[in-house]
């Protein structure tokens, strides 16, 4: 289970001022509670002390965990202090006024803790009850408290007493989710035991104290909140006599202070200050936070107290502030008209009145004053101490009043210097770049300080407030803390003043403090040096999730990045050295790293421009911060963006472009190249006119075209690309050498609606598309349909001509270019394949014909010409009939006829020449061949007529047919029509039965 044990710190002005009292102060978040300085801390894995002024405990020894990640004070281990004087820890007025006594009667300021024979008697509040205990007459004696389960205690009070409200028990029994509401006083408790969860509150404004000796206090498994809505000051527990407070296996919540002998806490969260004398045990994942913000809080059995605050360090050499404030039950007390004596108990120094309206009486370095406050101080009065050079140092600055020494206030262990350094420094600076710190002797010293003195250096990280890498003075390694074994150096003065050369290799706010070795108090402190780091290096450029980051530099072939995706890169500040800065991006209002795109590299050449006129700019294009860098071992890892294609040099500066607000940015910016970027995606639309199909006959009222013969574009498909990033904004630089988008012959398509017959788009397909760049990103590419595309027929016996129908015919085109750069809804399509529509026909001549060419049989005179019909013809669904569409066929030369000659009746020769009409294009679907009268005259025979429609003659193909009389009925179209013509027979005459003509 976890305990939140929430401790408020009741600090003093630590460091530079201390304020101290006749009562408490916690110096420390933790700190032994005895003042020889024995006992130990032992820590386990995951605890923590945090927040602490120092990592020096004051105990004899501390025990750190091994093979732990977190450090046990924050920044590092803490170590043990048990030769140095403990600070005043812990002063409750005058002994006696909190001695603890076993006499139940015993009269005047000790407490005693009741017992049955002399007490008001057993209080038992029933379980869900309420009961209030009253404090008439300034004190009230029990024996035993018994809250049941649920039950709630309360306490009132209309006498403080002498010393405060007091209660006196001599058990408390609290039961489970039983609530206890204190008043401000002192609760004498002898044996406390808790049955489960609990809730205490403070009531008011004071301070309630419970004082019990109990020999262990187990905070038993539940949860516990105590004082969780109140201040620090009003909640104390003084644990006394060798007595201890165990945690484990609790869950608490604590606003207060916790005081004695030994503690353990087990899995707790501690906000505030913990006190033990003998041994602290800090188990798993338990925290201490040491809380510097709350006031003094004052536990007196006096209420009456004085707060002094004063530099716990001064110079001999001018005189130092002392406030002192009135205080009544911690606060201040503006009606305070009594008079004070200051003492610096050790018979020198001088006091002056700076702020007091009162009267004041000082005598000249006897270290001893005294003050009469007035109405018009309000209750608080300062003054100036100066402190001779012969004064005991260190010493402590005492105030009392004047009446009542029991009232009194303290600052401990003033340490007094003689002489002082002024350390300057230019305040901002390059990691790793030298640079020169001015040291000068002042007040005690001056001009006189000449000569080779031993100075000790050491630096203080101020903002981060730790780190790993010390500054070096005149090339030597100094310390980098106050707690760390100064570094010593001769240096040179010449009338009180010395430089020295200063590099710091890490980042961060810094300053230098100097001490001369001789321990004479003659020490300073630089101002505030902000260190910001040189330049950064990129590297480790790739895309997420893959393994290609090797490297910052992509050469054109390697590497392709869309533009506008995320690209991941490692940034490393570094110093002038070119040693990386590991504090930055550790500040409390943490730096962060920024990249951005300095100059294009590719594309180049006269094709690369941009503009509207073409001027030959580039577009620069921006990177953009995908997720922001995160910080690990001393690089950034960042996920970026940029949203041009080509090559670019990139550059990484401060993110803010002012480091820590007041050093600017890096001095340097080296680049590296990234690229290539391509685009992310094509935008792809077609051009208009749209793409259109000529038929192949339109000569009549409806165009067509005969299945197997080729038709052409009338427009040709076209589209444009535009070359886009990820966010849908132009590539502009995709043009001249980086354009890529080079279509190969097969990434194009044609499809017919389904149903309709085979359609051969060979030598359509076979031709490769024409893709060339318009510039500023965009690019047109065109296809053509080669030889051109056809319907087939269907083979195969028996026939199975197709009847007349409309077609629908898409070209469907995968548009990816040579870096793989896509459109995003490939294939791009020109045309629908719903039957009747499909890249348009023009004149909506989208009609398909089954046709042929027919040839038919004549009889005639031997002494005559003969005209042979030729029709074309098409199939309607039942038959072939002549195409009266068709005005366009021509067999054009009698070169593509084949005459066969046959004599007949013993003719011994025959011949006859064929002749076409000029025009010899059909009309309405017909044509004719005439034949010549025969030679010799009156010879008789048969001409056979064949019209040759093959490729090498008419080439007219597609009205070729699956003839009988060509062979074998194979199925297949591939047979020319043939006709006869008989001379010298003639056709025969009707068979009738009978005839009468009408006269």
């Amino acid at each position: 289970m976890r305990i939140n044990v929430i401790l408020l710190l009741l600090c003093l002005f630590l460091s530079q001022n201390t304020m101290a009292s006749g009562s408490l102060s916690f110096p420390a978040g933790l700190q032994s509670a005895d003042d020889n300085i024995n006992g130990q801390v032992t820590f386990q894995c995951g605890s923590q002390l945090l927040n602490n002024p120092s990592t020096v405990l004051y105990y004899e020894k501390v025990n750190n965990p091994t093979g732990c990640a977190t450090k046990t004070c924050q920044t590092a281990n803490c170590t043990a202090n048990s030769t140095t004087a403990i600070p005043t820890l812990f002063i409750i007025g005058t002994p006696a006024s909190w001695s603890f006594k076993s006499t139940p009667n015993n009269t005047g300021p000790q407490m005693a803790y009741e017992d049955s024979s002399n007490a008001a008697g057993n209080v038992t509040v029933a379980a869900n009850g309420t009961t209030t205990l009253d404090l008439v007459d300034g004190s009230a004696d029990f024996n035993t408290v018994t809250l049941n389960t649920g039950a709630t205690l309360n306490f009132t009070s209309n006498n403080l007493g002498p010393n405060g409200t007091q209660f006196r028990m001599s058990n408390l029994v609290v039961g489970n989710n039983a609530t206890l509401n204190l008043i401000p006083g002192d609760y004498w408790i002898k044996a406390i035991q808790f049955n489960g969860s609990s809730t205490i509150t403070v009531q008011g404004t004071g301070t309630a104290r419970i004082i019990s000796p109990s020999s262990t206090i187990s905070i038993p498994q539940g949860t516990h909140n105590w004082n969780v809505n109140g201040a620090a000051c009003q909640f104390l527990w003084y644990v006394y006599d060798n007595s201890m407070m165990d945690f484990t296996g609790s869950t608490a919540n604590i606003v207060g202070l916790i005081y004695g002998d030994a503690q353990t806490l087990s899995n707790t969260t501690l906000k505030g200050a913990l006190t033990g004398g003998d041994q602290i045990n800090i188990n798993t994942n338990s925290k201490i936070t040491y809380d510097i913000t709350a006031a003094l809080c004052l536990f007196p059995p006096n209420p009456n107290q004085f707060q002094v605050v004063a530099p716990t360090t001064l110079s001999t050499c001018q005189s130092a502030t002392v406030t002192v404030t009135a205080l009544t039950m911690g606060s201040t007390n503006t009606s305070y008209m009594d008079a004070i004596t200051l003492d610096t108990q050790t018979g020198k120094g001088t006091w002056v009145s700076t702020t007091g309206k009162g009267s004041f009486n000082g005598n000249q370095n006897t270290g001893l004053a005294t003050y009469q406050f007035v109405a018009g101080d309000s209750g608080v009065a300062s003054f100036q101490l100066s402190y001779p050079n012969d004064g005991p140092s260190p010493f402590s600055i005492n105030v009392y009043q004047t009446n009542n020494s029991d009232i009194y206030g303290t600052v401990s262990n003033v340490i007094a210097t003689q002489g002082s350094f002024s350390l300057v420094a230019g305040s901002t600076q390059v990691a790793g770049t030298s640079f020169p710190v001015t040291i000068t002797a002042g007040c005690g010293t001056g001009k006189s300080y000449t000569g080779t003195k031993t100075i000790q250096f050491y630096t203080t990280y101020q903002d981060p407030g730790t780190g790993t890498v010390s500054a070096t003075i005149n090339g030597t390694t100094i310390a980098n803390s106050a707690s760390a074994t100064p570094t010593t150096q001769s240096v040179t003065f010449t009338n009180g003043t010395a430089t020295v050369t200063m590099n710091y290799q890490d980042v961060g706010k810094i300053n230098l403090t100097a001490m001369d070795a001789a321990g004479n108090g003659v020490s300073g402190t630089s101002n505030s040096i902000v260190v910001k780091p040189d330049h950064f290096d990129i590297t480790g450029v790739g895309i997420p999730g893959t393994t290609n980051a090797t490297g910052a530099v992509f050469a054109q072939s390697g590497t392709l990045i869309k533009a506008g995706n995320p690209f991941t890169a490692l940034i490393t500040p570094r110093s002038s050295t070119g040693l990386a800065t590991p504090n930055y991006g550790l500040e409390s209002t943490h730096e962060n790293v920024k990249l951005s795109s300095q100059a294009v590299v590719l594309p180049t050449g006269s094709g690369a421009c941009n503009g509207n006129p073409c001027n030959g700019s580039l577009n620069n294009g921006a990177i953009t911060t995908v997720t922001t860098p995160t910080l690990s071992g001393g690089q950034f890892t960042g996920t970026f963006s940029y949203d041009e294609v080509g090559s670019i040099k990139a550059v990484a500066t401060i993110a803010s472009g002012n480091y820590m607000g007041t050093a600017g940015d890096v001095p340097n910016k080296p680049a590296v190249v990234m690229g290539r970027f391509i685009p992310d995606h094509f935008d792809v639309v077609a051009n208009s006119p749209a793409a259109s199909f000529n038929p192949a006959i339109s000569s009549g009222a409806t165009p067509f075209t005969y299945l197997e013969q080729p038709f052409l574009y009338s427009v040709k498909p076209q589209f444009t690309a535009t070359a886009k990033a990820k966010a849908g904004t132009t590539t502009q630089n995709y043009s001249g050498s980086l354009w890529k988008l080079m279509l190969s012959p097969s990434s194009q398509s044609y499809v017919a609606a389904a149903g309709l017959p085979t359609l051969n788009s060979a030598l359509a397909v076979a031709t490769t598309p024409t893709c060339v760049s318009t510039g500023y990103g965009f690019g047109t590419c065109t296809f053509s349909e080669g030889g051109g595309l056809k319907f087939m027929k269907k083979t195969g016996y028996p026939l199975t001509p197709i009847a007349p129908f409309q077609a629908a015919i898409q070209l469907q085109v995968m548009v990816i270019d040579t870096d793989t750069a896509a459109y995003m809804n490939n294939p791009f399509q020109f045309g629908t394949i719903n039957p009747g529509s499909g890249i348009a026909f023009v004149n909506n001549g989208n009609t398909f014909y089954h046709g042929r060419l027919s040839v038919e049989n004549v009889q005639g005179s031997e002494i005559s010409t003969l005209n042979v019909s030729v029709a074309a013809q098409y199939y309607n669904g039942t038959g072939f009939v002549t195409n009266v569409n068709d005005n366009t066929t021509n067999i054009m030369s009698t070169n593509n006829l084949t005459i066969t000659q046959t004599p007949l009746d013993g003719s011994t020769t025959f011949s006859t020449t064929a002749s076409l009409p000029s025009p010899s294009t059909f009309v309405n679907g017909t044509s004719t061949i005439t034949l010549s009268q025969p030679i010799p005259t009156g010879a008789t025979g048969v001409t056979s007529v064949q019209v040759n429609l093959s490729p090498a003659k008419a080439n007219m193909p597609w009205l070729q047919h699956n003839w009988p009389y060509a062979g074998p009925m194979d199925g297949v179209y591939d047979d020319d029509p043939i006709g006869t013509a008989t001379f010298g027979i003639f056709k025969g005459t009707k068979p009738y039965i009978y005839q009468r003509e009408k006269y």
